[in-house]
């Protein structure tokens, strides 16, 4: 009887258990996933700061006029800001995390070295534009390949398509950013290698492909963003010295305006920065969406479990009730034909005449009469 009632309890209890542990493993992913989405932003926007920075430390090892220690000072503020913001959020990750623990120490190991990297920049005589840009260029890199990771995992193809488009926009100011530095050195260099050229156009498919990664990952409203972003004097400027450097052939000098240039870069790199933090706004808006719909299944889970083990429980002490109670009967019914009428028709047939009793008609009134009301007798 313990089985009847306790087995289906605990099939029931079985397949609960396993659904609300699903249920729960959803619930944390989604709350790891706004932490990642913020990690990324504030990775988004430190990748940023690191480009601003990069041009300046450019621009101050190639003139090394005192405005340039100025404008690289203001820019190493701005960056430990930033770096500031994302150790923040960056110690809100567990050590084990969908977005990639070492990919995260690369980026701790860069971070840590900016100190010695930009004392070298302000110090050293005649170092290498390209050596020194190059450190500032792993870091953004990583920087930018945590925020792609963030999408890993996702189960909501538009969400994660979101996620991919805001990384894919800080791919194409990186895009920017290494113009920046590819152009620069140009000039200063007085004339403009093979090597350089190579170094421009790569910068220049770079922008496209990220480019139109992105509109192809955005939702309409998010490409009305990038035409917005994309409108303006600024534009028209960065597009005419743009096809002035592609026109220009190895060999050649480029006659271009360094402050212009930088200037009317920055602009560009700033414009998408600031869609950059448009576009991540709305993606957190939609994890954090996400994660409410994810915590409202799993309490209507719960609540439909405990609901489903409640009547389970009922309806099993229903049934097993009714079981008991038949088989009371059963057991009264057998112990009547055993203890009383049995002892009574062997009685009656000891009796003297019992020779000339009919035993079927004994029987029959064995049958039909009522049960004694004496208590059953006990072996």
């Amino acid at each position: 009887m313990r089985l009847i009632v306790v087995a289906p309890l605990v099939a029931v209890i079985g397949f609960a258990g396993l659904a609300l542990t699903e249920s729960a493993r959803q619930t944390a992913r989604a709350s790891d996933l706004q932490i990642l989405a913020q990690v990324g932003a504030e990775a988004g926007d430190l990748a940023y700061r690191l480009q601003r920075e990069r041009i300046a430390a450019a621009d101050l090892l190639t003139y090394a006029r005192p405005e340039q220690q100025d404008t690289f000072g203001a820019e190493m503020a701005a960056t430990d800001d930033a770096v500031a913001r994302y150790r923040g959020q960056r110690d809100r990750l567990s050590t084990d995390n969908g977005a990639g623990s070492a990919l995260l120490r690369r980026i701790d190991a860069a971070l840590n070295g900016l100190a010695p990297l930009r004392t070298q920049v302000r110090t050293a005589t005649h170092a290498s534009v390209s050596a020194m840009t190059f450190s500032y260029r792993i870091a953004i890199a990583d920087l930018i390949n945590f925020r792609e990771n963030v999408s890993h995992g996702v189960v909501d193809a538009p969400l994660a398509d979101g996620i991919r488009a805001s990384a894919a926009l800080s791919k194409t100011a990186e895009a920017i950013g290494q113009q920046q530095v590819a152009v620069l050195r140009a000039v200063a260099g007085g004339e403009l290698t093979p090597a350089m050229q190579q170094d421009i156009t790569a910068a220049r498919t770079s922008y496209t492909e990220s480019s139109l990664s992105f509109l192809a990952l955005a939702p309409a409203e998010w490409g009305i963003w990038w035409e917005q972003a994309g409108t303006g004097k600024e534009a028209l400027t960065l597009q005419r010295m743009q096809d002035e450097v592609s026109r220009a052939q190895p060999g050649a000098q480029l006659k271009l305006e360094t402050d212009a240039w930088v200037s009317t870069t920055q602009t560009r790199a700033a414009r998408l920065a600031d869609l950059r933090a448009r576009v991540d706004d709305a993606v957190r808006d939609d994890v954090r969406a996400a994660h409410a719909d994810q915590r409202r299944r799993a309490v209507a889970e719960a609540a439909s479990v405990l609901l489903a083990l409640i009547l389970t429980a009922l309806v099993t002490w229903a049934v097993a009730r009714q079981i008991t109670r038949r088989l009371r009967r059963l057991r009264d019914a057998a112990n009547a034909v055993a203890f009383e009428q049995l002892p009574a028709v062997v009685a009656q047939l000891q009796q003297p005449g019992s020779a000339a009793v009919d035993p079927q008609k004994l029987a029959q009134q064995q049958s039909s009469a009522p049960p004694s009301n004496r208590p059953a007798t006990t072996r």
